[in-house]
């Protein structure tokens, strides 16, 4: 028999701790984040990203083709990674990066991205991961050139390929472009921002696009600036920039 702590012990990397037996019945139904969760999300990974003190650090964006990319995946409910996210025909990436956690309680926003977070103890000085300790959540969460991120969540009745869980929360994160590259410094330490790319300004120590990449929001949306996303609520549209109107 496999006791919780063990489980949590073998399994800490993605699974809540001791309240994971109680099930949020409500949140069986639900696919994906809200707007106020996405925007929790991206100021979660550049927030961790600050912290780092990069020289050469891109400040994070939402993608709504790497959401629908961990969408899509999250219905297959299989606990392995999605082998066909590379050279997916006219997307932005040739190579898409992908982080999973796997949850048997509803979990709050940013709970995955602490846990992935928490690997950053096992980095080296020189920015690797210590042998036979697993930190590539926490490296491609603050891959230094990663430009976006899209996450999705959803409830699997019956979860596959996991030796834990048979049913539980599973929450997908994929970012382009892909991180974790041999041969390839995580990011150089330094002063923020004194190495950004061409193109690219300091904005509070990440390297951003200027003027949110022209972002313009339509239908009465408005622009939150620190995440250069398109609040479309109450709007009575959706999308990126508030461009497609609701049905019903």
């Amino acid at each position: 028999m496999v006791t919780l702590a063990r489980l949590v012990l073998l399994f800490g990397c993605c699974l809540h701790g001791m309240d994971a037996w109680r099930f949020d019945v409500i949140a069986k139904d639900r696919v994906g984040f809200t707007f106020e969760e996405k925007v929790d999300i991206l100021r979660t990974h550049n927030n961790y990203r600050r912290e780092a003190g990069a020289t050469n650090m891109n400040q994070l964006l939402w993608h709504s083709g790497l959401e629908s990319l961990a969408q899509s995946w999250t219905g297959k409910c299989m606990w392995y990674h999605n082998y066909r996210r590379h050279r997916i025909p006219g997307f932005d990436y040739r190579y898409v990066g992908e982080n999973m956690y796997l949850s048997l309680t509803w979990m709050y926003t940013t709970r995955a991205l602490d846990q992935w977070h928490n690997e950053k103890k096992f980095l080296t000085p020189e920015l690797t991961c210590r042998s036979k300790r697993m930190c590539g959540h926490y490296v491609q969460m603050v891959w230094f050139n990663t430009e976006t991120v899209g996450c999705s969540v959803r409830y699997c009745s019956k979860m596959g390929f996991s030796r834990w869980v048979r049913d539980g929360f599973f929450m997908v994160c994929d970012y382009g472009p892909l991180g974790n590259t041999r041969g390839i410094p995580l990011f150089k330490r330094g002063e923020p921002c004194s190495e950004c790319p061409p193109g690219r300004v300091c904005v509070n120590k990440l390297c951003a696009l200027p003027n949110c990449n022209n972002i313009q929001c339509q239908n009465g949306g408005q622009l939150i600036q620190d995440v250069c996303m398109c609040n479309c609520t109450n709007t009575g549209y959706d999308g990126e920039t508030c461009q497609t109107r609701l049905s019903g």
